[in-house]
């Protein structure tokens, strides 16, 4: 009897323990099921910061964005839809990866390889933008919410297709 006793007083202790720690988790990764309603700079943080990497906020010719970047990949967050400026929030955000193909590399020849691969993974848009980068997109609308899960989702999805292209793709340009 003594025995039940001290186990049920050691368990109820262990639950009182962790009830106390939840918080602290919550508060270091916010829950999956939370909502944005906007894209900004500021509402991102919480959302990426779990995913480890640096995220900074940039100023360009005509708006502020966002640079994501980790294990050499940069993702940048363009927000578009916008109230005002950026600053207020939109309800729009185009993220991009940029890759480098090799210099000796002809245009027509990357452009070749992105065509394939646009078929091939028709949830994201290769582009050719410049000599020797490409851009791998991906777009978010937070019409009416959309979850910090999706989120991370999404740039996980980002990730993963940016990195097969480098490894599946990019070696084979010539």
């Amino acid at each position: 009897m003594r025995s039940t006793f001290a186990a049920l007083t050691a368990s109820l202790a262990l639950v009182a323990g962790l009830s106390l720690a939840a918080p602290a988790f919550a508060q270091a990764r916010p829950d999956d099921t939370q909502r944005l309603t906007i894209f900004s700079h500021e509402a991102l943080k919480p959302v990426v910061a779990p995913a480890g990497g640096a995220f900074s906020q940039q100023q360009g010719s005509q708006s502020a964005y966002s640079v994501f970047e980790k294990d050499g990949l940069k993702v940048v967050f363009d927000y578009q839809a916008c109230d005002g400026d950026t600053q207020n929030g939109c309800v729009g955000a185009l993220m991009t990866a940029y890759v480098s193909y090799p210099k000796t590399t002809s245009k027509a020849a990357a452009l070749e390889a992105v065509n394939a691969f646009n078929l091939k993974y028709s949830i994201v848009k290769l582009v050719v933008l410049d000599d020797g980068v490409i851009g791998i997109t991906r777009y978010m609308i937070a019409d009416y919410g959309i979850s910090y899960g999706a989120i991370r989702t999404e740039l996980d999805t980002l990730d993963f297709i940016a990195r097969d292209f480098m490894t599946k793709v990019l070696p084979t340009l010539r």
